[in-house]
């Protein structure tokens, strides 16, 4: 009688174990995300690397906060930039940590870079957040940039 069962616990337990497999295997949602900062240029005078330092406000989700990063400029030719950099935004509930890449830009008066945003970790509540966004910045002189990331995230 006892191995009986056995079988029977088991053979509940083998498809609801399948159906559990197939569940975590599945995409964690997702939640469109918008974000907007203003900074500046903390190094004295411009240079090719440095810091920033700024504001940024997001949608509901984050809310305002804290934005300070690094970047590195790469001019190609005496018109024409890239950029990569690091960057930190800090709310009230964790912060988000992630790397990105722009351009090519023409550097002249205002300079628009396109490219993305990847998010590398979170603290507090946003510790499980994972995305690629999409990412525009516009460079004026004196050094300041605006920047827009928007695009899904994960994990909120």
């Amino acid at each position: 009688m006892r191995a009986i069962g056995w079988v029977l616990l088991l053979g509940v337990l083998t498809p609801t174990a399948s159906v559990a497999d197939h569940a975590s295997a599945a995409s964690p949602p997702t939640a469109s995300v918008r974000c907007s900062w203003h900074a500046h240029i903390t190094s004295r005078g411009y240079r090719y690397k440095g810091a920033l330092a700024g504001a940024v406000r997001c949608g509901s989700r984050f809310g305002k906060g804290v934005y300070r990063g690094r970047y590195e400029d790469n001019v190609r030719e005496p018109t024409a930039a890239t950029e990569t950099g690091s960057t930190k935004l800090s709310f009230k509930a964790g912060t988000v940590r992630g790397t990105y890449m722009l351009g090519p830009a023409t550097i002249a008066g205002t300079a628009r870079y396109r490219g993305t945003f990847h998010i590398t970790a979170g603290s507090g509540r946003f510790r499980h957040v994972s995305g690629t966004l999409q990412m525009t910045c516009a460079h004026r002189v004196p050094p300041t940039v605006a920047c827009t990331i928007s695009g899904p995230v994960a994990g909120l």
